[in-house]
Protein backbone atom coordinates (compact mmCIF):
# COMPACT_ATOMS: atom_id res chain seq x y z
CA UNK A 1 0.00 0.00 0.00
CA UNK A 2 1.40 3.57 -1.45
CA UNK A 3 2.97 5.25 1.75
CA UNK A 4 1.56 9.11 2.86
CA UNK A 5 5.20 11.07 2.06
CA UNK A 6 4.80 14.42 3.54
CA UNK A 7 6.27 17.05 1.78
CA UNK A 8 7.63 20.93 3.15
CA UNK A 9 5.23 24.09 2.21
CA UNK A 10 5.23 27.52 3.59
CA UNK A 11 4.36 26.25 7.08
CA UNK A 12 7.39 23.21 7.43
CA UNK A 13 7.12 19.47 6.69
CA UNK A 14 3.10 18.27 6.37
CA UNK A 15 0.75 15.68 4.85
CA UNK A 16 -1.92 17.64 4.98
CA UNK A 17 -2.82 20.32 2.25
CA UNK A 18 -1.41 23.93 2.49
CA UNK A 19 -3.20 26.75 1.19
CA UNK A 20 -0.82 29.26 -1.10
CA UNK A 21 -1.44 32.35 -2.72
CA UNK A 22 0.22 32.04 -5.51
CA UNK A 23 1.02 33.18 -9.18
CA UNK A 24 1.08 29.81 -11.92
CA UNK A 25 2.12 30.34 -15.26
CA UNK A 26 1.58 27.67 -17.96
CA UNK A 27 3.46 27.31 -20.82
CA UNK A 28 1.78 25.47 -24.22
CA UNK A 29 4.19 24.21 -27.24
CA UNK A 30 1.63 26.06 -30.54
CA UNK A 31 0.40 23.28 -32.50
CA UNK A 32 2.59 20.55 -31.60
CA UNK A 33 -0.05 17.67 -31.42
CA UNK A 34 -0.62 18.12 -34.98
CA UNK A 35 3.02 16.80 -35.58
CA UNK A 36 3.73 13.34 -35.71
CA UNK A 37 7.51 13.38 -34.85
CA UNK A 38 8.00 13.14 -31.44
CA UNK A 39 11.57 13.96 -31.64
CA UNK A 40 10.32 17.35 -32.01
CA UNK A 41 8.22 17.74 -29.08
CA UNK A 42 10.96 16.16 -27.18
CA UNK A 43 13.68 18.72 -28.71
CA UNK A 44 11.31 21.38 -28.02
CA UNK A 45 10.60 20.53 -24.19
CA UNK A 46 14.36 20.36 -23.57
CA UNK A 47 14.07 23.52 -25.28
CA UNK A 48 12.09 24.81 -22.23
CA UNK A 49 13.63 23.11 -20.00
CA UNK A 50 16.69 24.57 -20.45
CA UNK A 51 15.29 28.28 -20.75
CA UNK A 52 13.66 27.45 -17.37
CA UNK A 53 16.90 26.77 -15.48
CA UNK A 54 18.70 30.00 -17.83
CA UNK A 55 15.83 32.34 -16.85
CA UNK A 56 15.38 31.18 -13.03
CA UNK A 57 18.87 30.56 -12.07
CA UNK A 58 19.95 30.22 -8.67
CA UNK A 59 17.58 32.07 -7.50
CA UNK A 60 14.62 30.05 -7.45
CA UNK A 61 14.64 26.26 -6.27
CA UNK A 62 12.39 24.08 -7.22
CA UNK A 63 10.08 20.26 -6.42
CA UNK A 64 13.12 17.60 -7.55
CA UNK A 65 11.17 15.00 -9.51
CA UNK A 66 11.43 12.08 -8.18
CA UNK A 67 12.04 13.28 -3.88
CA UNK A 68 9.42 16.09 -4.08
CA UNK A 69 9.25 18.65 -1.89
CA UNK A 70 11.22 22.05 -1.05
CA UNK A 71 14.21 21.94 -0.16
CA UNK A 72 14.98 25.64 0.65
CA UNK A 73 14.02 28.89 2.16
CA UNK A 74 14.85 30.91 -0.50
CA UNK A 75 12.78 31.62 -2.91
CA UNK A 76 10.28 28.51 -4.19
CA UNK A 77 9.12 27.35 -7.06
CA UNK A 78 7.08 23.79 -8.25
CA UNK A 79 7.51 23.02 -11.87
CA UNK A 80 5.36 19.90 -13.23
CA UNK A 81 5.82 19.16 -17.18
CA UNK A 82 2.21 18.84 -18.95
CA UNK A 83 4.01 16.54 -22.19
CA UNK A 84 4.23 19.47 -23.84
CA UNK A 85 4.34 22.75 -21.68
CA UNK A 86 5.32 23.47 -18.21
CA UNK A 87 3.42 24.47 -14.85
CA UNK A 88 5.32 26.92 -13.40
CA UNK A 89 4.18 28.02 -9.42
CA UNK A 90 5.61 30.71 -7.46
CA UNK A 91 6.07 31.26 -4.17
CA UNK A 92 3.00 33.66 -2.67
CA UNK A 93 5.86 35.69 -0.97
CA UNK A 94 7.53 36.61 -4.26
CA UNK A 95 7.06 39.93 -6.05
CA UNK A 96 4.28 40.04 -8.97
CA UNK A 97 6.36 41.86 -10.94
CA UNK A 98 9.37 39.59 -10.35
CA UNK A 99 8.03 36.68 -11.14
CA UNK A 100 6.62 38.28 -14.70
CA UNK A 101 9.75 39.31 -15.65
CA UNK A 102 11.01 35.44 -14.67
CA UNK A 103 7.94 34.11 -16.62
CA UNK A 104 8.76 36.80 -19.85
CA UNK A 105 12.30 35.39 -20.08
CA UNK A 106 11.53 31.64 -20.35
CA UNK A 107 9.01 33.15 -22.86
CA UNK A 108 11.66 35.00 -24.71
CA UNK A 109 13.69 31.85 -24.49
CA UNK A 110 11.49 29.45 -25.59
CA UNK A 111 9.96 31.61 -28.38
CA UNK A 112 12.98 32.04 -30.40
CA UNK A 113 13.19 28.70 -31.79
CA UNK A 114 9.62 27.42 -31.08
CA UNK A 115 5.92 29.37 -30.59
CA UNK A 116 4.85 28.88 -27.24
CA UNK A 117 1.62 30.37 -25.25
CA UNK A 118 1.49 31.07 -21.82
CA UNK A 119 -1.46 31.86 -19.36
CA UNK A 120 -0.72 33.16 -16.07
CA UNK A 121 -3.25 33.63 -13.26
CA UNK A 122 -2.63 34.72 -9.46
CA UNK A 123 -4.87 32.74 -6.80
CA UNK A 124 -5.31 30.38 -4.13
CA UNK A 125 -3.81 26.74 -4.52
CA UNK A 126 -3.53 23.87 -2.03
CA UNK A 127 -0.07 21.96 -2.38
CA UNK A 128 -0.72 18.42 -1.84
CA UNK A 129 1.33 15.28 -2.20
CA UNK A 130 0.15 14.07 -5.14
CA UNK A 131 -0.52 9.60 -6.18
CA UNK A 132 3.25 9.44 -6.57
CA UNK A 133 3.84 10.97 -3.32
CA UNK A 134 5.58 14.55 -5.38
CA UNK A 135 4.80 18.15 -4.42
CA UNK A 136 1.92 19.35 -6.91
CA UNK A 137 -1.01 21.94 -7.00
CA UNK A 138 -4.91 22.34 -7.10
CA UNK A 139 -7.19 24.93 -6.92
CA UNK A 140 -8.41 28.11 -8.58
CA UNK A 141 -4.73 29.62 -9.11
CA UNK A 142 -3.87 27.07 -11.42
CA UNK A 143 -7.45 25.80 -12.73
CA UNK A 144 -7.90 29.82 -14.42
CA UNK A 145 -4.30 29.99 -15.52
CA UNK A 146 -5.10 26.79 -17.47
CA UNK A 147 -8.32 29.04 -19.04
CA UNK A 148 -6.98 31.88 -19.87
CA UNK A 149 -4.52 29.79 -21.96
CA UNK A 150 -7.25 28.29 -23.82
CA UNK A 151 -7.87 32.05 -25.57
CA UNK A 152 -4.34 32.16 -26.20
CA UNK A 153 -3.57 32.39 -29.83
CA UNK A 154 -0.17 32.42 -32.39
CA UNK A 155 2.29 33.16 -29.10
CA UNK A 156 0.18 35.39 -27.05
CA UNK A 157 0.60 35.75 -23.28
CA UNK A 158 -3.01 35.81 -21.41
CA UNK A 159 -3.59 37.04 -18.08
CA UNK A 160 -6.36 36.79 -16.27
CA UNK A 161 -7.98 39.93 -14.46
CA UNK A 162 -6.68 38.30 -10.78
CA UNK A 163 -2.99 38.95 -12.03
CA UNK A 164 -3.21 41.51 -14.70
CA UNK A 165 -5.10 44.44 -12.86
CA UNK A 166 -3.17 44.51 -9.61
CA UNK A 167 0.22 44.20 -11.55
CA UNK A 168 -1.14 47.46 -13.23
CA UNK A 169 -1.88 48.94 -10.36
CA UNK A 170 1.06 48.73 -8.80
CA UNK A 171 3.46 49.24 -11.08
CA UNK A 172 1.96 51.27 -13.52
CA UNK A 173 4.98 52.75 -14.62
CA UNK A 174 6.98 49.85 -15.94
CA UNK A 175 3.68 48.28 -17.31
CA UNK A 176 0.63 50.40 -19.05
CA UNK A 177 -2.81 49.72 -20.70
CA UNK A 178 -0.75 50.26 -24.25
CA UNK A 179 0.93 46.86 -23.28
CA UNK A 180 -1.29 45.17 -21.10
CA UNK A 181 -4.67 45.42 -23.30
CA UNK A 182 -7.87 44.14 -22.17
CA UNK A 183 -10.02 41.24 -23.89
CA UNK A 184 -13.06 42.11 -22.28
CA UNK A 185 -14.93 39.61 -20.32
CA UNK A 186 -14.52 36.14 -21.43
CA UNK A 187 -16.99 32.74 -19.74
CA UNK A 188 -15.22 29.53 -19.68
CA UNK A 189 -17.45 27.02 -18.17
CA UNK A 190 -19.48 28.63 -15.70
CA UNK A 191 -17.03 31.10 -15.06
CA UNK A 192 -16.51 34.59 -16.19
CA UNK A 193 -13.77 36.93 -15.84
CA UNK A 194 -11.44 39.70 -17.98
CA UNK A 195 -8.67 38.21 -19.91
CA UNK A 196 -5.47 40.57 -20.82
CA UNK A 197 -2.92 40.33 -23.40
CA UNK A 198 0.63 41.43 -22.48
CA UNK A 199 2.45 42.21 -25.94
CA UNK A 200 5.29 44.41 -26.71
CA UNK A 201 5.78 45.14 -30.70
CA UNK A 202 9.08 43.67 -31.42
CA UNK A 203 9.79 42.47 -28.02
CA UNK A 204 7.58 39.33 -27.23
CA UNK A 205 4.05 38.49 -27.11
CA UNK A 206 1.60 38.70 -30.09
CA UNK A 207 -0.83 41.24 -31.17
CA UNK A 208 -4.82 40.34 -30.61
CA UNK A 209 -6.23 38.67 -33.46
CA UNK A 210 -8.91 40.44 -35.66
CA UNK A 211 -11.61 38.14 -34.21
CA UNK A 212 -10.31 39.24 -30.56
CA UNK A 213 -10.49 42.59 -31.54
CA UNK A 214 -14.25 42.09 -32.34
CA UNK A 215 -15.19 40.32 -29.23
CA UNK A 216 -13.25 42.77 -26.94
Amino acid sequence: MHKEREFRGDFGWTSQPVAKHQVVGIFDLVAFSARVSNDDLVAAVATMEMRIKLAMGKDYFWADRTLGGWESDRNEVLLRSTGDGYVVAFSQDDDDFDVLETLLNIYKGVSKNHKVNLGINKGQNYVVADINGLVNIIGWGVNYSARALQFAKNGQIICTEFFAKPVLKAYGDKITKKHMVSLGTRKIKETKMELFNYYRRGEFGASLTKDQLKES
